[in-house]
């Protein structure tokens, strides 16, 4: 994986920009996915937890 993104970096030296901020994009968009995705989880673990004992 790292091989292949220093060759694909290199050959585009002319749009440097583009393909960066499409991996900070990327990076950011999983991070927030899965914070939402635990965040949901417990949220829906508490409330059926709840739920039950009401």
């Amino acid at each position: 994986m790292v091989t292949k993104v220093v060759s694909s970096s290199r050959r585009n030296t002319t749009k440097p920009r583009i393909p960066s901020t499409s991996k900070r994009f990327m990076i950011v968009s999983s991070c927030v996915v899965t914070k939402t995705v635990a965040l949901l989880e417990s949220t829906r673990s508490t409330g059926a937890t709840s739920m039950t004992e009401r």
